[in-house]
């Protein structure tokens, strides 16, 4: 079975990265607009970031930490790697999924079931592979989901994050 979890991560990791891969161009207007946005961060280091360039509203609304985070890595590490970035964050939250499901009900094959879900899932596939915060903002709140969640309805130490059940 675990085998079969590691095949699932695998074919989302292709399905993510292939159209990367099969194109230069293959990110979207996020990933362009984001990367810029750093850029400015990284170049003016102050927040809130003024790009007269982008007819927006008074100013910009997404909170600070992503472009703030992703601004504290080196330039070339950024320039190079800002469109895998998004796939890992993505990786990531199915990581998170996976656990979940596992750790909810202790069965393996629902872990697996939930990993083949989001893994093949369109709108997933496609959106998730451009540089933008709602990938790290939707992997937040689906931990502050589970972690709510645990404390409400198992009444579950803070160890819970490190996958131990306390309620049995």
């Amino acid at each position: 079975m675990v085998m079969v979890l590691f095949l699932v991560f695998l074919c989302a990791l292709i399905l993510r990265l292939a159209p990367i891969l099969l194109s230069s161009h293959a990110s979207g207007v996020d990933q362009w607009y984001w990367k810029a946005y750093i850029e400015t961060l990284r170049r003016d280091g102050s927040l809130p970031v003024k790009m007269p360039q982008f007819l927006l509203d008074e100013g910009h609304w997404y909170p600070p930490f992503f472009p703030w985070l992703m601004s504290r890595l080196p330039a070339s590490m950024f320039d190079r790697f800002s469109v895998q970035f998004a796939v890992f964050i993505d990786m990531l939250r199915m990581v998170l999924l996976v656990w979940a499901a596992w750790w909810l009900t202790a069965d393996l094959v629902v872990a697996a079931i939930a990993g083949i879900v989001y893994a093949v899932t369109p709108l997933l596939v496609t959106y998730n592979m451009q540089l933008n915060p709602r990938g790290m903002g939707a992997l937040f709140l689906d931990s502050m989901w589970l972690l709510v969640g645990a404390v409400f309805l198992y009444e579950a130490s803070p160890w819970f994050w490190l996958g131990y059940r306390d309620w049995e």
